[in-house]
């Protein structure tokens, strides 16, 4: 059944065009407990229903594409209440079903623990993608590199085994640095630019020294290209790869990279024509808070360019470089 999600809320959907009714059906998952129901209510909006007396009002959320609710259990006899969890746009139905899929997967393999709040917890994993509408505008080609810089890395940090890869992004939560690795960090920088190689850098705390690790600059230098890789090939590969699709989307979605763009945004492809990596130390020329006598906090919108040109590069066989650098 966990496969068939698409297709049962297809038909139910079709049922509910012709008799006008709300239409639910059940679905076997073997957790042991209360018995999910997939649903298509009297508007036509597909939706999760999940009897249970663990949750309440404090678990409700509303979001501009998913709202969840806890409501009476008006459906079976098996519990008062029911957490459910509907769809409100046609556009996000696809990723409704991805939700649904992942609370159903894990629903069976959590065997004693109430369905219910094992969706509240993979709901949570989605928020960020159900909260913002679609933006109606697509991003810039310079947005573009950042990201596709950013992904590449994210791509290499994955093949290398060497951290949950996705987790360690931290670049849309508007981290200072792009990638986190325990006690070391890694920005990342792209420029379409064919002169000589330099960064902007944003803000005072972009090239901040970690207290106990190391800080990688890793410099992509991309080229427009008719026959290259755009974006969404990048997060294809990503999730062909077994990144899930839930945890990598709501990031996309904070920077502005929706599904619902894709098709304009596969239009800009890039190829990688060089890639530096600069270990940042005291030497490296920058602005920061431990290279100021001054209270940074009273300071704001800075932003400066560092020329990269007479600048070592750091040692390939340095671990971070290993990590982002192909073999």
């Amino acid at each position: 059944m966990i496969a068939g999600v698409a297709e049962t809320l297809l038909q139910l959907e079709q049922a509910q065009r012709v008799e006008g009714k709300f239409k639910v059906k059940r679905v076997d998952v073997d957790d042991g407990g209360v018995t999910p129901w997939l649903g298509v209510d009297t508007q036509g909006r597909p939706l999760l229903f999940i009897p249970s007396d663990k949750v309440d009002n404090r678990n409700e959320w509303h979001g501009a594409s998913l709202i969840v609710e806890v409501s009476p259990n008006t459906v079976t006899n098996e519990r008062e209440h029911a957490l459910i969890a509907r769809c409100q746009r046609p556009a996000f139905f696809d990723y409704f079903v991805m939700l649904v899929q992942g609370i159903l997967s894990k629903m069976s393999t959590n065997s004693g623990i109430d369905g219910a709040l094992v969706a509240v917890k993979e709901i949570d994993r989605w928020k960020a993608f159900f909260m913002a509408d679609a933006p109606s505008h697509v991003l810039s080609a310079p947005q573009l590199a950042g990201l596709f810089a950013e992904l590449t890395v994210l791509e290499r940090l994955h093949e290398s085994g060497a951290c949950v890869a996705v987790d360690a992004w931290h670049g849309p939560l508007a981290n200072p640095q792009d990638f986190v690795l325990g006690n070391d960090r890694i920005e990342v920088k792209a420029t379409l630019g064919s002169g000589p190689l330099s960064v902007e850098i944003n803000g005072l705390r972009q090239l901040a020294l970690p207290d106990d690790g190391e800080l990688l600059l890793s410099v992509h230098r991309l080229e427009l290209h008719p026959n290259g890789t755009s974006v969404p090939d990048v997060v294809d590969r990503l999730v062909d790869a077994g990144i899930p699709m839930a945890d990598l989307h709501p990031k996309l979605a904070a920077v502005g990279c929706h599904p619902a763009l894709d098709a304009e945004h596969r239009k800009v492809t890039f190829r990688e024509v060089e890639q530096r990596c600069f270990l940042v130390d005291d030497a490296f020329p920058r602005v920061s808070p431990e290279t100021l006598n001054t209270n940074v906090d009273a300071l704001e919108g800075i932003h400066y360019r560092v020329l990269l040109g007479a600048v070592a590069d750091a040692d390939v066989e340095h671990k971070l470089v290993a990590l982002v650098v192909p073999c």
